[in-house]
């Protein structure tokens, strides 16, 4: 028995991960926070929105001309396995400090984020088959240019 897999797939896995980006993010500007943290948070909870539409429209375009491949191995489950790890283990609330968190602790949070995501869609690039390449090189590109904004404006807030 085979499985079934489109690469375009991965960009609608991407997009939940955005989403629950979005979620995570939204909650952090609604606590109780100083007012520039949570307009940081509103911001990333905005970078988030766009990076949905962005996967949306790769997966859109993939689709169109799309072919899914046969595996021996269930290609979707490892990937939603592996987003999954990653909404597990950078998009908890709970395990977020408690109290005030402070603009560098902010950025900090929404680098790491972005690292755990932009690790993960690697891991899928050099795990699975060329024909994954094409979508998770356009996802990684689009998180590293948020990672990198991040860092930016990390060393600007360095003293």
């Amino acid at each position: 028995m085979g499985y079934f897999f489109s690469p375009y797939r991965i960009a609608e896995i991407a997009m939940q991960a955005e989403e629950a980006g979005m979620i995570f993010y939204k909650r952090l500007a609604e606590s109780d926070q100083d007012e520039r943290v949570k307009e940081v948070f509103l911001f990333l909870l905005e970078q988030e929105s766009k990076h949905f539409d962005v996967f949306r429209d790769i997966a859109f375009k993939m689709k169109q001309n799309d072919i899914e491949h046969e595996y021996s191995i269930n290609v979707e489950q490892l990937i939603e396995q592996s987003i999954e790890k990653l909404r597990e283990s950078v998009f908890d609330t709970t395990s977020s400090e408690k109290g005030t968190i402070n603009l560098k602790k902010c950025i900090d949070i929404a680098i790491q984020v972005e690292q755990e995501a932009v690790n993960v869609y690697r891991g899928i690039y050099t795990s699975f088959s060329t024909v994954f390449h094409k979508v998770v090189l356009e996802i990684v590109s689009e998180e590293e240019k948020h990672l990198e904004t991040l860092i930016n404006v990390k060393k600007k807030l360095s003293p």
